[in-house]
């Protein structure tokens, strides 16, 4: 699968990447600056990645309260983006019902 590459600004997620290579991450990085200046990559001993790899492992971690900020996508898709982050881990929803 590789490796997840989250980036922060201001303690909230602003992207993640699936990441195969280990040198496409200063790639990644310097390209996602442009849009998001002082942005770091989140470090291994972050709490968020602590919670992020147990949830990745399959623990019963509910990723719903990772603080993200959404800036990218059509506004219909950050609606979608935040109706989805209401769904607790295990409830099953429809399109129609969201």
């Amino acid at each position: 699968m590789g490796r997840l590459l989250v980036g922060m600004q201001n303690d909230l997620v602003v992207f993640s990447h699936l990441v195969r290579r280990r040198p496409d991450v200063k790639a990644i990085l310097a390209r996602e600056a442009e849009g998001f200046p002082g942005i770091h990559a989140l470090q291994n001993d972050h709490p968020l990645a602590a919670q992020l790899r147990r949830y990745l492992d399959g623990d019963p971690v509910d990723p719903v309260d990772v603080p993200v900020l959404w800036t990218r996508g059509t506004d219909f898709q950050q609606r979608v983006w935040r109706a989805l982050r209401g769904v607790r881990r295990g409830n099953v929803v429809t399109y129609a019902q969201l």
